[in-house]
């Protein structure tokens, strides 16, 4: 995995770069990490290429919630770890997605943990459904598809990177359903099936899109609809150890 640790102690950032190398080698996952020190040479790096970041939220003139967003602006996946020891930012970690917020001081005994944890959550992400279209079979990435619409037996895939793009296959919302019980999706409505990840708001039975879009969502389920979105997001989103 390509790792970035993005802060401006020099010295504190090559220990924990030698740190995460030795939690991965010691776990057997092999690792490349880069170390961002020098603010001034954010517009040289390309942020796409890294799957986990750990990122200082103090950066001199710079705020790391910042670069956090640049992250995003490319990849959608990238864990985002903050690394600091400044808790007033915590808020701000939820609108770029972080997945943990790992204070300075706890590192010795919460770092391990949280790689780990980061690797699992980064792979579960990169799960895939293989549908059938006109007897070819294709591989779509879950972490990709935003929702699936059903129309009697025919389903819709809707996609994260191509909103124009659709994939139909034949299948029925229920049996796609059950498939998708331990990934992020949840049944809103009879009609469509949800990657939680791109859910922005749920309330007054509908539900609104990171992209803007608005979908329908069951009036007589309502309650249990936003309850299992409320547990799910408390346990996949950021934490403050």
């Amino acid at each position: 995995m390509n790792i970035l640790v993005c802060d401006d102690d020099q010295y504190f950032a090559h220990q924990l770069s030698a740190a995460i190398g030795s939690i991965f080698s010691k776990n057997g996952y092999s690792s490349s990490i880069d170390c961002l020190t020098n603010m001034s040479n954010i517009a040289k790096i390309d942020f796409s290429l890294y799957d986990i970041a750990l990122i200082d939220i103090e950066l001199g003139d710079i705020c790391g919630i910042d670069i956090a967003r640049q992250i995003r602006s490319v990849r959608k996946d990238t864990v985002i770890i903050f690394v600091t020891n400044f808790l007033e930012y915590a808020p701000e970690g939820y609108e770029v997605q972080a997945y943990r917020y790992l204070i300075k001081s706890k590192i010795p005994e919460k770092l391990s943990a949280y790689l780990l944890s980061a690797i699992t959550y980064f792979n579960s992400q990169h799960q895939s459904i293989t549908i059938c279209i006109c007897g070819e079979n294709i591989d779509l990435e879950l972490s990709n598809i935003t929702y699936f619409e059903s129309n009697h037996r025919v389903i819709i895939a809707h996609l994260y990177d191509r909103p124009q793009k659709t994939y139909q296959f034949y299948s029925t919302m229920t049996s796609l359903q059950e498939k998708l019980s331990s990934a992020d999706f949840l049944r809103v409505h009879k009609s469509y099936l949800v990657n939680m990840n791109y859910i922005l708001q749920l309330q007054c039975h509908q539900l609104t899109l990171t992209n803007g879009e608005t979908l329908s969502v069951s009036e007589k389920n309502y309650s249990s609809i936003r309850n299992a979105y409320i547990l799910w997001r408390g346990k996949s989103k950021w934490i403050i150890p």
